[in-house]
């Protein structure tokens, strides 16, 4: 894959194909974390929302090897037990829940993406909620398209990584970018901009991400490019 069509693809598999050896764990974690929660309201109380707010923790060193355990296996027994019962989104939840020491790991996630994709597709586009049992191709395309912004918000170009100077590390920069990941407070990215170009930022890749349109998420690469967080 060229960076031209990094920039460009719409189809979140391929590009994960190409950067999964390279990347860490905790970005990855969050990035299917992101998919999830496309389909927040299809998940269940009881079961797949919990594993994914699990999955966010964990990616973050907060987790317990216990409770990973056990909401792993509730997630493989309700799949083998209930296969008739919120499939999608189980396989969505396991692909953010999955253990990297798996060797398969990379198609589990690849299938989870694809549930949610589908769930997704089921959505509609201005209110997100359920209107179509049987999605088109064309709304397949849309929300694989979606998942490639998210893939893109997470990771950043991987063909030309942007390097953070110290002086951009400002207390307003840091109280900011601490803000906008704690509290999920994205409307915040155009301000972290501006007090960026007020540290002395001129790159105009951080920038362009902070004011854009986004979408942005937890794990997105300009604010973990400031908090140190890989």
């Amino acid at each position: 894959m060229t960076e031209a069509e990094w920039l460009a693809d719409t189809d979140p598999v391929p590009m994960f194909k190409v950067i999964w050896r390279n990347i860490s764990e905790r970005k990855l974690r969050l990035f299917t974390c992101a998919c999830c929660r496309r389909i927040w309201h299809l998940l269940s109380e009881r079961l797949t929302r919990p594993a994914v707010k699990l999955a966010e923790r964990f990616a973050d060193g907060a987790g317990t090897e216990s409770d990973w355990d056990r909401v792993y296996s509730a997630l493989i027994s309700h799949a083998s037990e209930n296969p008739d019962r919120e499939p999608l989104q189980v396989n969505a939840a396991l692909g953010a829940t999955c253990s990297y020491l798996r060797r398969d790991y990379p198609r589990i996630i690849t299938n989870g993406l694809r549930s949610a994709c589908r769930a997704a597709a089921t959505l509609d586009p201005e209110t997100r909620a359920p209107k179509f049992a049987f999605p088109s191709e064309a709304q397949l395309d849309h929300e694989a398209a979606r998942q490639a912004d998210l893939l893109r918000d997470v990771f950043g170009n991987p063909f030309r990584p942007v390097p953070c100077a110290p002086d951009w590390r400002t207390s307003t920069v840091m109280a900011l970018a601490h803000g906008i990941y704690e509290e999920r407070a994205f409307d915040r990215m155009p301000i972290l901009a501006d007090a960026l170009q007020d540290a002395g930022c001129d790159n105009d890749t951080v920038l362009d991400h902070c004011r854009g349109e986004g979408p942005h998420v937890r794990g997105c690469w300009v604010v973990d490019l400031i908090m140190r967080k890989g």
